[in-house]
C-alpha cells in the first residue's frame, strides 16, 4: 500500500511543473500577444517549471503539497462533469 501511494504521490507531484508551465504560459499570451506570448513565455514558463521542479526534488513535503493540489482540482472535474447543469 506504501509503495502505491509513493507512486500516486510522484505521479501527481509530477504533473505540477506541467500545470505550472501551462498557467505561465497562458498568462504571457494574455500579457504580450500570441507572438511575443508564445516566444518569451515559453522561456519563462520553461525557467519557472524548471525552478519548482527543483524546489521540488529538494523538499519532499511540497511534492506531497503539489500532489494534494493536482489531486484537488482533478476531483474538482471529474465532480464538475457529473453536476447537473
Amino acid at each position: 500500500m506504501a509503495v502505491a501511494i509513493r507512486g500516486l504521490r510522484g505521479a501527481l507531484a509530477g504533473l505540477f511543473p506541467v500545470a505550472v508551465f501551462a498557467l505561465v504560459l497562458v498568462w504571457a499570451i494574455a500579457a504580450w500577444g500570441l507572438v511575443a506570448g508564445i516566444l518569451l513565455g515559453s522561456v519563462l514558463a520553461g525557467v519557472v517549471a524548471w525552478g519548482v521542479l527543483r524546489t521540488m526534488s529538494a523538499y519532499p513535503a511540497l511534492q506531497w503539497l503539489a500532489a494534494t493540489a493536482v489531486g484537488t482540482v482533478l476531483v474538482l472535474f471529474v465532480v464538475s462533469i457529473f453536476q447537473a447543469p
